[in-house]
């Protein structure tokens, strides 16, 4: 019996599972300084566990899941490598070459995942003219012994995790700041680090939890997103990194995203309230109070090719502002920062200063003007609007702004805007006197509403005494797509290139590979292509468009406002029930796509409607031809063609007729053009485009 039960304990032993730190606890981290610190990880139920750190020794019970939990009471920030170790009966663990400071978490889309290797490229898509500056931070890494590292790698997750999975360059351990780990971090998170490390002379421990073209849903907990949307993105970033966050102590946070919400007048204006609640839940979620939350404001950028930032991205502005409400938050304004074509612009040098500076007012108790002025209130007298700012320090000033591609002069005030009862906005002059601003326009007698900085990259230079811009603005209420601005115009573009709307299906969109679309393999990137530099093509395409989604058209035209040609592309989804009545539908629905084109971007309106390429019958896949996409809609396609060349006749438009134009063997499933056929209808459509007057802005 004694030997049964020797080989019975010794089994226990075996098969005990191993007594573990979370993985946030490693080599070279940084403990939270000033606050109660959690320390938890796993053991087997009921296993005794003891920590010990500077002197202090605190323990736990794993629960019968398996988890424990104690808390070490308030350290000082301190440079000095101590070791904190885990003991368990006679198991004992060391965490070496550990610090107390200030954590911060670096959190948001790709201009907050962007690392410091991918600036230190001189390419447009990197640094640029400045990757010079980025080399020589990756460089002076090591010199920064007491900044301290964690990247985690960027995924998503089904259910919430408890265990954070860092880069592979990180080893699973928190690094040093030294040129490798400084070089796969996030810029704007290393350099706002290294700015406080600097000024605080204190450890600053930093994690980057980003991932680029993510929406702000896409950081929140299904209970959250439930409040705004049924449908739920059920696979989450914040599942997958914030998360495993949430029982650590850290300083607060710093926030880089809105771009991805901007794409849509209804995304634009959910997004104050999506913000707002996103911050309120975050805090609600770590149980920290009102913990520090800094965040970016939308660069300048205007490729209007993507969408109408003009439009949109003032809205989001304005939203993230609006945020400032919330007590403990800052906002780093960043509309001179930008890039006119480069969502990912140049400066992240200067944005991780400015919100340096923020930390500094915000969480460091730093006497600063680092905000930059804000509007306060409003006074009309005639013709005249005096505007008082808030936050101008010592004064207010123009001053130059010179960007890789933009440059605007500090000789006058730029980037007022002000409207009459006809709410047409109009440039303003402006005046400085003392600490208000006095707008003026011959072309409006009697002002009600101003706007400032309201544009995509507006040509905004007023500044306090310190250097910080004003914070964008508006005095207005009126629904926010309804006003005109000298930014917003709808009609033709203005700067001697073609945008020529591309409004189509799925075979627009782009084709399949390996049963997926992959991006810039449409007809439409080929056309655009051929065309050189003469011509802006926008792809609006979207697979399973019928001609009859006119209101999809209709907000495809809001967000963009300056076209000077449409393409229209659409039947083949009408038409697979095949009838005459259907068919007659399509012509309808086409002619008054075509009377609300005119209508919104003017008579001179250039429109170009293109009939189907057809199908190749004999590849059509079991799918879609259980769906309808068969003979007889390939007999409906044919008779439609004269339909539409009879249409564009009638309506001053062009037809481009392609029937057959795609060879039989170049489709991936008998519907859909593979490369090779999308190349082949590109080509096409450039070639008849630029033979006849459609071709002419």
């Amino acid at each position: 019996m004694n030997k049964i039960f020797a080989l019975l304990t010794i089994f226990t032993l075996m098969t005990s599972a191993d007594v573990k730190l979370n993985a946030l606890f490693t080599d070279n981290m940084v403990l939270q300084r000033d606050k109660p610190l959690p320390i938890w990880g796993t053991a087997d139920p009921n296993q005794k566990i003891t920590i010990t750190f500077d002197g202090q020794s605190q323990k736990a019970t794993a629960d019968a899941s398996g988890e424990w939990h104690t808390t070490l009471n308030k350290l000082e920030a301190s440079a000095e490598s101590r070791t904190l170790t885990l003991t368990s009966g006679d198991e004992q663990k060391n965490i070496s070459n550990v610090l107390v400071g200030d954590i911060w978490i670096c959190t948001g889309q790709s201009n907050m995942h962007g690392e410091l290797r991918s600036y230190s490229s001189s390419s447009e898509r990197g640094g640029g003219p400045r990757a010079a500056e980025f080399k020589k931070i990756i460089e002076q890494a090591v010199k920064y012994p007491t900044i301290r590292l964690m990247a985690l790698n960027p995924e998503t997750a089904d259910s919430p995790q408890t265990q954070i999975k860092p880069l592979k360059q990180y080893k699973n351990s928190w690094q040093v700041s030294d040129i490798s780990s400084a070089s796969y971090f996030s810029a704007v998170g290393y350099i706002f680090g290294r700015e406080l490390n600097t000024k605080l002379n204190i450890p600053i421990g930093l994690i980057a939890a980003a991932r680029g073209a993510t929406s702000i849903q896409s950081w929140m907990s299904e209970d959250v997103q439930a409040k705004f949307s049924k449908k739920l993105s059920k696979s989450s970033y914040y599942k997958a990194m914030i998360h495993p966050l949430q029982k650590m102590a850290f300083k607060g946070v710093i926030w880089y995203q809105g771009e991805n919400n901007s794409r849509g007048e209804k995304s634009c204006e959910l997004y104050e309230d999506l913000f707002k609640e996103h911050i309120s839940s975050w805090r609600k979620q770590w149980n920290q109070g009102d913990f520090p939350f800094l965040f970016v404001q939308l660069a300048g950028y205007n490729e209007e090719t993507k969408f109408d930032t003009d439009v949109n991205w003032p809205i989001i502005r304005e939203s993230q502002a609006a945020a400032l409400e919330l007590p403990n938050t800052a906002m780093a304004v960043a509309t001179d920062l930008g890039h006119t074509t480069n969502i990912h612009p140049y400066a992240k040098v200067d944005l991780a200063k400015r919100l340096a500076a923020e930390a500094g007012r915000l969480a460091y108790g730093e006497k600063t003007n680092s905000m930059g002025p804000m509007f306060d209130s409003m006074k009309i007298s005639g013709n005249t609007v005096s505007l008082s700012l808030k936050n101008v320090g010592e004064g207010i000033r123009p001053q130059a702004i010179n960007l890789a591609t933009k440059k605007v002069s500090a000789d006058s005030v730029k980037g007022f805007v002000i409207c009459g009862t006809d709410k047409k906005f109009v440039h303003a002059e402006a005046k400085i006197e003392g600490k208000t601003v006095i707008l003026s326009s011959p072309n409006v007698k009697m002002p009600i509403a101003v706007r400032y900085a309201w544009a995509g990259f507006p040509n905004a230079n007023l500044y306090n005494n310190e250097g910080f811009p004003l914070v964008p603005f508006r005095t207005d209420s009126f629904k926010a797509f309804e006003a005109t601005s000298p930014y917003v115009k709808w009609g033709p573009s203005n700067d001697g290139t073609s945008r020529v709307l591309c409004f189509g299906d799925s075979i627009t969109r782009g084709t399949y590979i390996d049963g997926k679309y992959r991006g810039g393999n449409s007809w439409v990137n080929v056309f655009d292509k051929l065309s050189g530099k003469k011509i802006k093509a926008i792809n609006a395409g979207r697979s399973g468009r019928k001609t009859a989604d006119i209101k999809e058209f209709d907000s495809t035209i809001t967000n963009y406002r300056t076209i000077d040609h449409v393409i229209f592309f659409l039947a083949v989804n009408d038409l697979r029930v095949a009838s005459d009545k259907v068919l007659q539908g399509c012509v309808t629905n086409m002619k008054t796509m075509i009377d609300k084109a005119r209508a919104c971007y003017g008579n001179e309106l250039k429109i170009t409607l293109v009939g189907s390429a057809g199908l190749s019958i004999g590849n059509v896949s079991e799918r879609f031809h259980k769906m309808g996409y068969d003979e007889k809609e390939q007999a409906m396609l044919d008779k439609l063609r004269p339909e539409y060349k009879k249409l564009a006749k009638e309506n001053d438009a062009a037809f481009i007729d392609l029937w057959n134009i795609v060879s039989k063997d170049n489709y991936s499933d008998g519907l859909h053009p593979n490369l090779d056929g999308q190349q082949q209808i590109g080509a096409a459509i450039w070639k008849q485009f630029s033979a006849s007057q459609v071709s002419q802005p």
